[in-house]
């Protein structure tokens, strides 16, 4: 396999629990992408209470590492009006398991972890400021998710490298291409698009001599437009609902575009 397309998936598997991002402010604050107002107390040296309300739908993020990754699953935290104030990755707060279909009013310790290593003369790239702890429920509504406008879907998923209609140009990305069952209709993802898919590297195994499977998954999803972006151009959310098959492929896709319309998927 290409290095490049090899060290491409890696980073999927990595940013999925790493987190970096700048601030509204311009100043880099490697972490959660936070913006607006949060109501924060603080509790120690390093330590404050935040109390945030996460909305009830998962939205899309690509502010890790710069802007520079595939766009991930998020929570969203908004403030009293409905403005995002933050994001954060599934999972990222200790001890809460996010749920789809309620809003939640959390108070969450944010605990900085770079700044006693900055004070030390110590600086981490790409590293999160950032570490969260629940401390409270303390609201859970069930409001439930949009229904209107959904369909579902059965569809065959797989990877697919993308590469420039022009031979000049070398670069090389990783994608996925969805073929929805009866119609032929293509939808083309992010890697780490689809919400509640279990594990990335279904699609393709590793071997212990090096050499990789790639296979094809049929998958029934969920596909719901949002009259809000739920990142960049994306107003829809596609969730998985049942692994149906699995089923080994020869070779991976190959599909020439244009660079920005690539990018245009992989990072909006």
């Amino acid at each position: 396999m290409n290095m490049k397309v090899k060290f491409l998936l890696m980073m999927l598997l990595v940013v999925a629990g790493l987190s970096a991002c700048s601030s509204d402010d311009g100043v880099e604050t490697t972490g959660t992408r936070v913006g607006g107002e949060i109501q924060k107390v603080r509790t120690g040296e390093y330590t404050e209470l935040w109390t945030v309300t996460i909305e009830p739908e998962y939205v899309l993020s690509g502010d890790f590492w710069g802007g520079y990754t595939p766009i991930l699953p998020a929570m969203e935290a908004v403030d009293g009006q409905g403005n995002r104030t933050a994001t954060f990755l599934m999972g990222e707060i200790k001890d809460f398991d996010f749920e789809e279909g309620y809003r939640y009013t959390l108070q969450v310790e944010a605990e900085d972890v770079l700044s006693p290593l900055q004070a030390q003369g110590i600086y981490l790239a790409d590293a999160s400021r950032y570490e969260f702890t629940l401390k409270k429920v303390i609201d859970k509504e069930y409001v439930g998710i949009r229904e209107d406008g959904r369909r579902d879907v059965e569809m065959d998923v797989q990877l697919a490298r993308v590469r420039s209609v022009n031979a000049i140009d070398s670069w090389e990305y990783v994608l996925l291409c969805g073929t929805v069952v009866g119609t032929g209709e293509k939808i083309y993802m992010s890697p780490l698009e689809i919400f509640g898919l279990p594990n990335h590297w279904i699609f393709q195994e590793a071997s212990e001599d090096g050499s990789t499977t790639d296979y094809s998954v049929r998958m029934k999803v969920s596909i719901t437009p949002s009259d809000e972006p739920v990142y960049g151009d994306i107003y829809r959310r596609i969730r998985l609902q049942e692994i149906v098959s699995k089923e080994k492929v020869e070779n991976i896709n190959i599909i020439y575009m244009d660079r920005d319309e690539a990018e245009r998927i992989l990072f909006r």
